[in-house]
């Protein structure tokens, strides 16, 4: 399911429950899980930042590389939201990225580093006015 898709059926779901009308006890214990899924603390989890914490590790050695993922998660997400905003699948930005390659210049969807990620918000723009000329270069 996509995010997009993800946040209408939550929306629907709650708007089910606030009008009193009867919900799929699934379907509500699936939406539960997705949005808890980014509450967890860990410090139940063995190996988490929060457990090794309280097991005695430095909070910044035991945090920082977390949050190093999580900041990579959000750019990815970022790129996600930016992607979906175009109005580009997956085979667009392949067939973009032939496109470029066919040329000889790289393609490049990262997400790893800032200027990844404006890069990459860059070629959405240019593949988004690709296909809206029909995947035709002016």
């Amino acid at each position: 399911m996509t995010l997009r898709e993800l946040h209408q059926v939550m929306n629907e779901r709650a708007g089910e429950l606030l009008k009193g009308a009867n919900v799929s006890r699934r379907d509500l214990a699936y939406l539960l899980l997705a949005a808890a899924f980014p509450l967890a603390t860990g410090e139940n989890r063995p190996g988490s930042p929060a457990h090794r914490v309280r097991q005695g590790a430095d909070i910044a050695d035991a945090f920082w590389p977390e949050l190093q993922q999580d900041f990579r998660a959000v750019m990815h997400l970022t790129f996600e939201h930016a992607r979906e905003a175009a109005q580009l699948t997956w085979e667009d930005l392949h067939r973009y990225g032939e496109m470029l390659l066919a040329q000889g210049a790289p393609s490049c969807w990262g997400t790893e580093t800032e200027e990844d990620l404006r890069r990459s918000l860059q070629q959405l723009q240019a593949a988004k006015e690709l296909k809206a000329a029909g995947w035709q270069r002016p």
